[in-house]
């Protein structure tokens, strides 16, 4: 069972749920924009993470004054997350496309 400083590590706190809510529909649409528009995946992921820029942004500095040390690594962990999802699509493109990454 998980603990529940960790839950509140994972949960936002600071911004209202109505902006996380608009955050969400705003990334979707400019994420399916670029996909109907035939956009590479590196502008369909740009798009889709733009908005959510600010929000964790803000988000992310309440957490480290009042969780400290425990919310930087907790942002630490979540850009290393993210780095390692960025190679796992990298490496899974060159298997779908066996090796041929030229446009």
């Amino acid at each position: 069972m998980m603990n529940s400083a960790f839950i509140q590590l994972l949960t936002f706190r600071k911004i209202p749920r109505r902006i996380v809510a608009a955050t969400a529909i705003a990334s979707l649409v400019l994420s399916v924009g670029m996909v109907v528009q035939g956009q590479p995946p590196y502008m369909i992921a740009l798009y889709f993470l733009l908005p959510w820029i600010p929000v964790m942004m803000f988000e992310s500095l309440w957490k480290i004054q009042h969780y400290h040390w425990i919310a930087i690594f907790a942002v630490i962990t979540l850009l290393q997350l993210g780095h390692l999802t960025e190679h796992a699509v990298q490496v899974g493109t060159l298997m779908f496309t066996n090796g041929d990454v030229v446009c």
